[in-house]
């Protein structure tokens, strides 16, 4: 099965297997609706609960109101105001009492000091006067007068770090690197991937190598895994997916049986030989002979 190299590219991906273009609201005498097109199931129609025809405007093509209702898209926002419905960018809008995202309330603290830091496709980070706030998270021991985004995900204050809005425990904010491949982080100390930390990794000799090979001066990992592998002689070959040491061969981060690692060698993403043998995916070409018909 097709393994994603880190877990952001499914991120990318969500837009294209959920919905590719913007929906539509639609007044009928007895009721509204809001439709989309995706690519699964073509176009999908929702029905707006307590939605008043008589009354109902689309503010744009992914917030509507009626005179006592705000919709997102298809869901009803409870408690929000559509008298004072004010739209940042999506998916995020405001009313006199809160700011909501994807139709979620912030619960911000202070909504005369609400300020805006990061908001794109993918997530929101934004603080107050009391608090840091990541999507719909109220970031709690975070230091607002030093608090920065820093990328994507990360962000840090004089104190911490935090990862998707929450403490990244052990990190060092004046050291703390999350600009290494393949989902890889570290301080001059710890490292991590994602948000575990790997505990037997030094962070002084720790170096991302390829395709989420990783190693430091005695370990090896692929995708934060530990292999058993010599890092004084461990190379990522040609392609990216195979590598090898002086006594084992691995294709995504998994042993090739059998194989011979001296005589090793990738021709691409997918192939390798060796002496006696060519290999497929990791494994022996002969292998997919029982897969013919």
């Amino acid at each position: 099965m097709y393994k994603f190299k880190n877990f952001f590219c499914l991120l990318l991906l969500y837009p294209l297997i959920t919905s590719c273009n913007d929906g539509k609201y639609e007044v009928h005498d007895t009721y509204v609706d809001y439709s989309y097109w995706t690519f699964s199931f073509g176009t999908v129609t929702h029905v707006l609960d307590d939605a008043d025809p008589a009354t109902f405007e689309a503010v744009n093509n992914w917030l509507g109101k009626d005179a006592t209702h705000v919709y997102y898209e298809e869901n009803l926002v409870k408690g929000a105001d559509p008298a004072t419905l004010k739209v940042k960018k999506k998916p995020l809008f405001y009313d006199k009492r809160d700011y909501y995202y994807k139709g979620s309330p912030l619960h911000v603290a202070d909504i005369a000091t609400f300020e805006v830091l990061k908001l794109d496709d993918y997530n929101l980070w934004a603080k107050d006067s009391r608090y840091a706030y990541f999507d719909t998270i109220r970031i709690e021991g975070a230091d607002v007068a030093t608090f920065k985004v820093t990328s994507d995900f990360v962000a840090k204050d004089k104190n911490h770090v935090f990862y998707f809005g929450k403490i990244l425990e052990h990190a060092d904010p004046a050291t703390f690197n999350e600009s290494l491949m393949c989902s890889y982080m570290k301080d001059k100390t710890h490292v991590w991937y994602l948000d575990s930390l790997m505990s037997n990794a030094d962070g002084k000799t720790f170096e991302v190598l390829k395709n989420d090979y990783a190693r430091d001066s005695k370990h090896v990992w692929y995708n934060g895994h530990l292999l058993n592998a010599d890092a004084k002689t461990f190379k990522v070959l040609k392609g990216d997916e195979y590598a090898k040491d002086n006594n084992t061969v691995w294709y995504r981060g998994e042993v090739v049986e059998g194989a011979h690692a001296p005589s090793f060698k990738a021709i691409n993403d997918e192939r390798g030989y060796d002496d006696h043998e060519k290999y497929l995916y990791g494994r022996p070409e002969s292998y997919y002979d029982n897969f013919d018909d």
